[in-house]
């Protein structure tokens, strides 16, 4: 894309940062084929001396026809006079005024690597990762009337805080907005039990809170949150507040982050404009108002966004070189973000600077005590002549050559694995490809939540030993990261005499796999599942649980990015190119370079698998899965989950019940083939894969083999009363009324030349790859254990 940015150096530090910023700007255009220019204007300080304003017309109308500004800092003991008609200050105000931003957006987020520079513990800084939101135009220092005065030889000055409830709204709804896309948790800062514009506050707040009922909300006053930042900061994930607080509590938990160098700031009017279609720069876009409800996020702002450090001008270190440029570039990086609406290339950016931390890079304001900072060597000579740039040279090296590992998907198995590289190897940089706009979805978004138990696979399978090892992984990790989970327990129906020695058979599996199960009489069933009318025998399997899977994508994704790894999303890999010790993985995105890859990209992992290889040992043969669910009024016909015995051939088929942990109960699947390796509907059709499918002599084969059953699974999908029937071998009282339709999901199932089901999970391996090239269920509930085999393999390699 092209790109207009204006650069406002201003006073003291600020040109030092500022050029250092551009620099890694102009790394990130070269590195992902955009074009920026750029423009320069006086602002503060050094414009007052130039011409006699704060913000003189010519800077203003620069900043106006551009698409984003970015400034380094204004003031300075020169023009600090309070008695002086024209301050500094004055023009950072009415730029704000000018672009209508209203809405300051500072996020605070201690890396691993600066934890030892905050003045709390290490312990209590951890995992701090929030987003302070200050309202910008109203309050104190807009508020009328203000000034001094003299009256019979006495001083007096006046400032008025007011606020309107349109002002209070739109930013309210903007930290709302922003909740949904981090953990769903917004606080709200005011002094309402003292002032009035405050409970103003606070009564707009709950109002807009309504709206957003997946989010909590709660009011803190004031000065008990400025004692909760350094009590307990990593409680807090959206904090929005008036003007004068923010001011002061945003520098308050600057701190928390070891120092004012690290934090950056985005000003925001209308809407930011992260992967927008028709985003300024990218085309003509649709326009809505910043006060409706559930839109904000999706509209192009009218006006660029400013965004800065928010450290000051900090004169008394002015042109030494030894200014601290990070909060400048990763301001940079929000501008990439929110104004061009180039999420990658804002985590290339963010990851970079986390990189060069992780190497050593200091300035004295994060150095730990007697380590020394960039700039001198042991010896006390100078290293660089700049202490700025050499922080931000490792920012752009990062930036222009390649990580360290590339993970292809986005599904729950790829974070897994990059969460596992992340804890053997933290001196590795990882990036993470995925095709679609979201993580988590395809097969993991749409995956009931079962944490199996292992019952049903062959003793030291993979998916035997994986499963076992991963539901343990699974629940300590959601334990750890308070993700709900439940061990409900499973039982497994027989209701036919024909089904018990399979039944048997299962039973002795599960018990060589070391599973917690027995077999039950008829008599205790009924005690666990009192509908299940038709059984003759069962298994209990108490250890089986349910649980989020899409929470723990989530999770996965936020502990990778605070440790300064790249998720790129709409980055679908095209083609892998191999060169002597590096591998280029072409998207849309650009070109991500890397030494090693691996390869979890799910239904088309063996498409990712032919890109590098060639060929695949099995191709990956859609199958749609249908489900319904229980209408509220049926829930309390099924307490947990409930099973067929399954057919030893096709292990993945036979309907079942399944208690969600969101309350709900599943019904399903049936299994059909998929027109699509993404078909979720029956008019999902793509004629070149359903091609590719028909034409596979693996299908041939097993459709000659399976013919029948096949026609039976169809026979499902299009007669809602034969699957209301298969649900009644279970539960006789199931009735057609109680269910409703849901979202349907895809199973990648692998299939060998031959027409045999691969069963268990596979891997293809060359010297700088490792392809998961099929990973069924119980994928969910292993994929903490699939992701140390994988890293196992890959540390073979290293």
């Amino acid at each position: 894309m092209k790109a207009t940015i204006t650069l406002l150096p201003g006073d003291g530090i600020g040109p030092e940062v500022v050029a250092e910023a551009r620099r890694v700007l102009d790394a990130t255009a070269a590195r992902f084929s955009h074009t920026f220019e750029y423009g320069q204007g006086l602002i503060g300080g050094c414009a007052i001396d130039a011409t006699g304003v704060a913000l003189p017309p010519e800077t203003l109308d620069l900043c106006l026809s551009s698409d984003a500004v970015l400034l380094g800092a204004v003031g300075g003991p020169q023009w600090s006079d309070p008695r002086a008609a024209v301050r500094p200050e004055q023009g950072l105000l009415q730029l704000r005024a000018a672009l209508g931003v209203y809405a300051n957006l500072r996020p605070v987020r201690v890396l691993d690597a600066l934890a030892d520079a905050s003045p709390l513990r290490p312990e209590r800084v951890r995992g701090v990762d929030m987003l302070i939101v200050r309202e910008l135009t109203g309050g104190l220092y807009f508020g009328r009337p203000q000034g001094r005065e003299v009256v019979d030889g006495r001083r007096s000055a006046v400032d008025t805080l007011r606020y309107g409830e349109d002002e209070i709204r739109r930013v309210v709804r903007m930290a709302f907005e922003l909740a949904r896309g981090r953990r769903k948790k917004v606080t709200s800062v005011d002094k309402a039990n003292v002032l009035a514009s405050s409970r103003l506050w606070r009564e707009v707040t709950h109002e807009v809170a309504a709206e957003y009922p997946d989010v909590v909300c709660e009011d803190v006053l004031v000065d008990a949150c400025a004692m909760y930042l350094i009590n307990r900061p990593a409680d807090f994930d959206v904090i929005v507040t008036e003007n004068m607080f923010g001011d002061i509590l945003s520098d308050e938990a600057s701190m928390i982050a070891g120092s004012l160098g690290m934090l950056p700031s985005a000003s925001l009017g209308d809407a930011p404009q992260e992967q927008v279609p028709g985003a300024r720069g990218q085309g003509p876009g649709e326009e809505r108002s910043s006060l409706e409800p559930g839109t904000w996020n999706l509209a192009p702002s009218s006006r660029p966004g400013l965004y800065e450090p928010i450290h000051g001008s900090a004169p008394d270190i002015a042109g030494r070189g030894i200014a601290n440029p990070l909060a400048t570039i990763l301001s940079a990086a929000m501008l990439l973000r929110w104004s061009l609406g180039l999420a990658a290339e804002a985590d290339a950016v963010e990851a970079a600077v986390a990189r060069a931390l992780d190497d050593g890079c200091r300035t004295a304001d994060i150095a730990r005590p007697g380590e020394a900072s960039i700039g001198t060597a042991g010896d006390g000579r100078a290293r660089c002549c700049r202490v700025t740039r050499s922080v931000s040279e490792p920012c752009y090296n990062a930036i222009m050559t390649s990580s360290d590992i590339l993970i292809i998907g986005g599904g729950i198995v790829g974070l897994a694995t990059a969460h596992a590289l992340c804890q053997r190897y933290p001196q590795k940089h990882i990036t993470l490809l995925e095709k679609e706009p979201t993580l988590a979805y395809h097969q993991t978004g749409r995956n009931s939540g079962v944490l199996h138990s292992g019952i049903y696979y062959k003793p030291n399978s993979l998916k035997a030993v994986n499963c076992r090892t991963g539901k343990q992984l699974m629940e300590e990790f959601c334990q750890r990261e308070g993700i709900p989970f439940q061990r409900v327990g499973k039982v497994i129906v027989a209701t036919d005499e024909r089904e018990l020695g399979p039944m048997d058979n299962l039973l002795a599996r599960g018990q060589a796999n070391g599973v917690q199960c027995e077999r039950i009489s008829r008599e205790r069933l009924l005690e666990l599942e009192p509908h299940v009318l038709n059984a003759i025998a069962a298994i209990h399997v108490p250890e089986a649980g349910i649980t989020d899977y899409k929470q723990v994508c989530e999770r996965l994704a936020e502990k990778l990015r605070a440790n300064g790894h790249a998720i790129v999303t709409g980055a679908e890999v095209t083609a892998i190119v191999e060169r002597p010790g590096e591998l280029t993985a072409v998207t849309p995105r650009g070109e991500f370079r890397a030494a090693y890859l691996v390869n979890c990209a799910g239904l088309h992992s063996d498409r990712v698998t032919k890109m590098s290889a060639g060929e695949a040992p099995a191709t990956i043969i859609p199958f749609r899965g249908e489900y319904f669910e229980l209408k509220h009024e049926a829930w309390h016909l099924c307490n947990a989950l409930i099973y067929p015995v399954p057919d030893p051939n096709f292990p993945f088929l036979g309907v079942h019940f399944t208690r969600m942990i969101s309350g709900g109960v599943e019904c399903g699947p049936n299994a059909v083939l998929a027109f699509a390796r993404e078909g979720y509907h029956l008019t999902d059709v793509d004629a070149r894969e359903l091609w590719q499918t028909l034409t596979y002599p693996g299908f041939r084969k097993l459709a000659g083999r399976y013919w029948k059953m096949g026609l039976g699974e169809m026979w499902r999908s299009a007669n809602k009363r034969a699957f209301v029937s298969a649900l009644q071998r279970l539960i006789p009282d199931i009735r057609a009324e109680h269910l409703e339709a849901a979202p349907a999901g895809i199973r990648a199932q692998a299939l060998a030349p031959n027409g045999a089901l691969l069963d268990d999970f596979a891997f293809h391996e060359s010297p700088r790859i490792v392809n998961v090239i099929n990973a069924p269920s119980p994928a969910a509930t292993s994929a903490f254990s699939i992701a140390e085999t994988v890293v196992d393999k890959l540390e073979d390699h290293f």
